[in-house]
């Protein structure tokens, strides 16, 4: 049933919390590791260990009430109890932090474990007590049990260890909390370039994380380090890069391939592998260069200017080349020779970039292969291909115009 608390709805952005939970936790902590799923929902530990244990209950409405009663409390506790008993967590005991989005009803025992002035953990104790041997919720039933079999010393140390975080941020207003953390390392205005690709590039750690191992730690500096790299991205001298890892799909014949670019390389009689890489490179720089254009990040007619700069500087290598095997001359493998080396120096040499601190070498040798699939393009390596290409493309044209 979609509106079942237990929906797929639901358990999803249960997920999504915990995750963007655990980034502003790490992000609030002193410097501390972090632990995914491991002996909670998110945990801390130095050396070895736990510090904090967090476990993360996420409600999409904020109007739900937590009381003495709640199963979100007893699970919690009958968890934690569990660790007591079996000997999992030694003491002297960690903090034991429920996060909740429900508030704590203001008379119960759970409220008087938030860390303010109200905070009473004996009495808490003792109203929970109460609330435990009276409960008929079967539901509970195994938690309470696992509770109520500690010693009263356990339970007393339980209780003191216990923090209620209620009325939590849920899965959109943690965004916010995050934000307001950034400020710190990023300017005003780029602050939700930062979270974005932050909160993207978190996600993927965690999935990471999560597949390979629950054991392996997750440092305080290298999420700090991130912020400062993606910070330093968005200064006004650089440009974010956001598609080194970007696998496009790579065509298997390249001979009937119809895109320019990929015509001119096969021109040139360069390698497959090389191809491949061309298409890479192409694909890259046409995802970096476009979602530069959404998130507003280039100044006006930059890209214009860019490719400018790019046309300027092959034409200049160009000619040099030209003159020193004299194309006009040249037979067929020379004018492939020519192609060849020309092609080289955007692989390898051309060192033109958009902005002094965006060096990325994608941007540059994609952006050389987007000149180079206009039709007609505007750079290119066989120095007979451009006419090649006119005079073919007028072939085409006769031929269609012969079948009407």
């Amino acid at each position: 049933m979609l509106n079942s608390k237990h929906s797929a709805p639901n358990q999803f952005l249960g997920y999504l919390f915990q995750v963007r939970y655990s980034l502003w936790a790490l992000l609030k902590s002193d410097e501390n590791n972090l632990l995914i799923e491991n002996l909670d929902d998110v945990s801390f530990e130095e050396n070895g260990t736990p510090l904090e244990l967090i476990q993360l209950k996420h409600h999409i409405s904020k109007q739900g009430i937590l009381t003495d009663n709640s199963v979100d409390v007893w699970k919690t506790i009958g968890i934690w109890s569990s660790y007591i008993s079996e000997g999992i967590i030694s003491k002297p005991l960690p903090l034991f932090t429920l996060v909740t989005t429900n508030s704590a009803q203001e008379d119960s025992g759970i409220s008087l474990l938030r860390q303010d002035n109200s905070r009473d953990s004996i009495q808490a104790l003792n109203k929970m007590l109460i609330a435990a041997r009276s409960s008929e919720n079967t539901s509970i039933k195994t938690s309470i049990l696992k509770f109520l079999a500690l010693s009263p010393v356990d339970q007393e140390l339980l209780f003191n260890s216990i923090i209620l975080v209620d009325s939590s941020p849920n899965v959109l207003d943690i965004e916010t909390e995050i934000k307001k953390i950034l400020r710190l390392s990023a300017r005003p205005e780029r602050i939700n370039h930062v979270f974005e690709r932050l909160d993207g590039w978190w996600l993927n750690k965690v999935i990471s994380y999560l597949c390979k191992s629950n054991t392996s730690l997750i440092y305080f500096n290298e999420v700090q380090h991130k912020i400062v790299d993606i910070a330093e991205q968005l200064q006004p001298e650089s440009l974010p890069i956001d598609f080194l890892n970007f696998e496009p799909p790579i065509p298997t014949n390249l001979e009937n391939d119809e895109r320019i670019f990929i015509k001119q390389l096969l021109a040139i009689a360069i390698n497959k592998k090389r191809v491949e890489n061309a298409i890479r490179d192409y694909y890259r720089a046409f995802e970096q260069r476009s979602r530069w254009a959404r998130e507003e990040l280039l100044f006006s007619n930059e890209i214009e200017e860019y490719e400018n700069k790019l046309k300027d500087e092959w034409y200049r290598f160009y000619l040099a080349l030209c003159d020193d095997h004299h194309a006009d001359a040249a037979d067929e493998n020379e004018l492939q020779t020519i192609g060849q080396k020309i092609f080289k120096w955007v692989e390898l040499d051309a060192d033109i970039h958009i902005r002094p601190n965006c060096r990325e070498p994608y941007v540059i040798r994609g952006s050389y292969h987007l000149l180079a699939d206009k039709n007609p393009p505007d750079v290119w390596w066989h120095p007979k291909f451009a006419e090649r290409l006119v005079n073919m493309l007028a072939g085409r044209v006769a031929d269609n115009a012969s079948l009407e």
